[in-house]
């Protein structure tokens, strides 16, 4: 799914709302991938931080943390790293 589509800039943060049908709890990693538009002879690499993501029917808040820059096309795994219950669910 694409969560942004343009130029990426260092620091910024970026978000995307997801509606799936699945029930795809519990969630126990995010891939990061990237792909560039234009050719690019500096042979660029970039990566995600940090992943948020909020599970509809519980409430439950998820992070997944990253560390590595990845180059295009590559796969980049980001671990749980943090939950977050609601009231309902603790």
């Amino acid at each position: 799914m694409l969560v942004c589509s343009g130029l990426l800039k260092s620091g910024l943060t970026y978000s995307s709302f997801v509606d799936v049908e699945l029930d795809v709890n519990p969630v126990q990693m995010v891939e990061f991938v990237w792909h560039e538009n234009l050719f690019s002879i500096l042979h660029p690499k970039l990566g995600a931080s940090a992943v948020t993501l909020q599970y509809g029917p519980s409430g439950e808040i998820y992070k997944f943390c990253g560390r590595d820059l990845t180059e295009e096309d590559t796969k980049q795994t980001l671990k749980e790293c943090f939950t977050l219950c609601n009231s309902r669910t603790c």
